[in-house]
């Protein structure tokens, strides 16, 4: 197992690994890629995938090396796998290369997947100047991926919340504090929603649209500014 590979040889490593596993060949996954509406031919597949082979000369990896961020993504939509595993070597290597940044596996997937900055990146430093910003600065940046995730679990508790107080009042045995109980714990849920709703409203970002039921009611629990 190599120590060290170039994103590149990555690439074309888990491009080939992933198309045979699923049984393309690759014009079967260029066919495919086609009808995905993505123009990445065959004799392309083949040139990304000759980088990873054993061997494989800075010549060899040119296509891959230079693959954007359509390619890849193309590329996992076509072979069904995350993003990711096409050019984070996950169990494979030590580390990864491009540009003169070297990063571990696992540092660069809690890099890409906004947890943390890797400290390495953080740091290094060249004759060019520093080219890290500090960590809290960092965060600051990551912080949309964050306030998303946070997003769609508070929308989860509040489908849960939603289904239970409606399968409570389709229960002819229910008591009325069983009801009342329900609608409780839905109020909550919303009032986490729509306070979460406003902040991302406040750092600029977009919110998805919710039912005009939970809106109304969004509305109906939202505490005046001047109350809080």
């Amino acid at each position: 197992m190599a120590s060290s590979q170039t994103l590149g040889q990555i690439l074309g490593r888990r491009v080939a690994h992933y198309r045979e596993r699923a049984g393309l060949s690759q014009p079967q996954l260029a066919q495919r890629l086609a009808e995905l509406g993505f123009d990445i031919g065959r004799v392309t597949i083949a040139n990304i995938e000759a980088a990873g082979r054993e061997g494989s000369t800075a010549k060899n990896r040119t296509r891959a090396d230079n693959a954007t961020i359509v390619d890849v993504l193309a590329l996992a939509r076509a072979l069904d796998v995350p993003p990711p595993l096409l050019f984070i070597p996950l169990g494979m290597t030590e580390e990864v290369e491009f540009g003169n940044v070297t990063l571990h596996p696992a540092a660069m997937l809690r890099w890409v997947a906004g947890d943390e900055p890797p400290a390495r990146l953080a740091t290094d430093s060249s004759e060019h100047g520093s080219i890290a910003m500090g960590r809290a600065q960092w965060f600051e940046n990551a912080r949309p991926i964050q306030l998303f995730r946070e997003l769609h679990e508070i929308h989860d508790r509040v489908q849960d919340a939603a289904t239970h107080k409606a399968m409570v009042a389709k229960n002819a045995a229910a008591m009325d504090d069983d009801r009342a109980t329900a609608q409780r714990l839905l109020d909550r849920c919303l009032r986490d929603f729509d306070r979460h709703h406003r902040y991302m409203i406040s750092a600029g970002l977009s919110v998805p649209e919710v039912p005009d039921e939970w809106a109304e009611r969004m509305m109906l629990l939202r505490v005046p500014e001047d109350d809080r």
